[in-house]
């Protein structure tokens, strides 16, 4: 690869944080290495800075070496970010991954050959995912609850292979932020006899990797399946009773259920990322110009990164299930919400009804009693009299009244008829 797309202003970005004056570098790494000598060994040890770490580096019996470092320095640390530029500098980091941490994007895979050394082979994978099962307290899987977080998982591995003076190979590893099951995983490579199918093909260490995000991501959707499912259950009994007429009080969470929405939308998106991802690898193996001899171990590490893609392919599935399930329990809860406002607004048009019809009672009385300012009630010798044509106030009302009140139930009755035929 050409000098030419290396971009120095990334590296100059990242550091930019760093004082001038000299300062020392100190970083936790910690470290598993895989010998080839007589006694085939291994080692599990930690590392307090950069140049320990190089010193280690020119052992020549070592072939296979891991390292987990942070995903990136903490801020405020100059010795740490010290330590950082050191180890980009010395296993000749690309400028395109240095920018990655800027823009974050969902995955990348790249791959080139190193710039101080040709013989060198550089290649970077990246993956991205929303944590929706951290929760800061909990001691017990079981009493997760649901919540939001701004919690991602950013696993960055680097391979670094090269060929020593002595024609033997040594294959670094480098994963900034690896999740605590990536560890475990290489943790068990330790003791296993095979650790020396990935010095002859590295590209085995992306599929192990591969294997454990896709377990985070399994089990991030099922929890997410499993936060949901009771809000579905209750959604779709309160529907039953609508059908029913049973009255049922019922409210439903919509901020959850929004919230369960979007985190299954990062997590179908980190599925399909992680798909297209495999794919660029798988691409990458495929090429007739990365054949070499050790062909059935790159056909064994094809057949993984195939079968690990259709793993994820089938979280994929089950994401974009749950995805159209949230779709319908929220279609169908805004349903049931519009079905008791409409009974709430007919009780209301019920009760304006009758305020109405009170009201045509009580209008032509009203009328009347105004026309007749007479009044119908005399006080005569101490006596309180009644008006001798106080029977007409009555019998005009009466007669008004019954008038108003057929003449509003005839005009109803036609505005329903006209109703029914304009709905047929």
């Amino acid at each position: 690869m050409s000098a030419l797309f290396e971009d120095s202003s990334h590296s100059e970005r990242f550091f930019s944080t760093l004082p001038r004056s000299s300062s020392t570098e100190a970083i936790h790494l910690r470290v598993l290495e895989w010998f080839s000598d007589d006694t085939g060994g291994y080692a599990d040890f930690s590392v307090s800075s950069a140049e320990e770490l190089f010193t280690r580096d020119t052992d020549a019996n070592c072939n296979l070496r891991v390292i987990f470092a942070p995903s990136q320095p903490t801020p405020g640390s100059w010795g740490e970010q010290r330590a950082f530029q050191a180890i980009f500098q010395y296993y000749d980091v690309p400028s395109t991954l240095t920018s990655e941490y800027f823009t974050s994007p969902a995955y990348s895979f790249g791959k080139r050959q190193g710039l101080k050394d040709p013989e060198v082979d550089i290649a970077w994978t990246r993956f991205l995912c929303k944590d929706v099962l951290s929760h800061p307290g909990d001691r017990d899987e079981r009493e997760l609850k649901f919540h939001d977080n701004f919690l991602w998982i950013k696993c960055i591995t680097l391979l670094h292979t090269r060929n020593r003076e002595d024609k033997s190979r040594c294959v670094t590893m480098l994963c900034f932020g690896a999740p605590q099951a990536v560890r475990e995983r290489f943790e068990r490579l330790l003791k296993a006899h095979a650790w020396m199918d990935a010095v002859h093909e590295p590209y085995i260490l992306f599929a192990l990797v591969f294997e454990q995000c896709f377990f985070l991501l399994d089990k991030a959707a099922w929890t997410l399946a499993t936060w949901f499912r009771p809000l579905e259950r209750a959604t779709l009994d309160r529907a039953r009773t609508e059908v029913s007429g049973v009255d049922w009080r019922w409210s439903m969470d919509f901020a959850k259920l929004h919230e369960i929405a979007k985190h299954a939308i990062y997590l179908n998106e980190a599925a399909t990322a992680a798909v297209l991802e495999m794919e660029s690898v798988l691409s990458h193996l495929q090429d007739p110009s990365h054949q070499t001899d050790a062909n059935p171990l790159i056909q064994a590490a094809i057949s993984q990164l195939q079968y690990q893609s259709s793993a994820f392919r089938s979280t994929q599935l089950r994401l974009s299930s749950l995805d159209k399930r949230i779709a319908n329990v929220i279609s169908l809860s805004f349903n049931l919400v519009n079905q008791r406002d409409s009974r709430l607004l007919k009780h209301d048009s019920n009760a304006m009804k009758a305020i109405a019809l009170l009201t045509l009672v009580f209008l032509p009385m009203t009328g009347i009693a105004t026309l007749f300012s007479t009044p119908f009630f005399e006080v005569r010798n101490g006596q309180l009299v009644v008006a001798m044509s106080f029977w007409v106030f009555w019998v005009i009302s009466v007669c008004l009244t019954l008038v108003v009140v057929a003449a509003w139930f005839w005009w109803y009755h036609k505005v329903k008829q006209q109703a029914a035929v304009v709905k047929k």
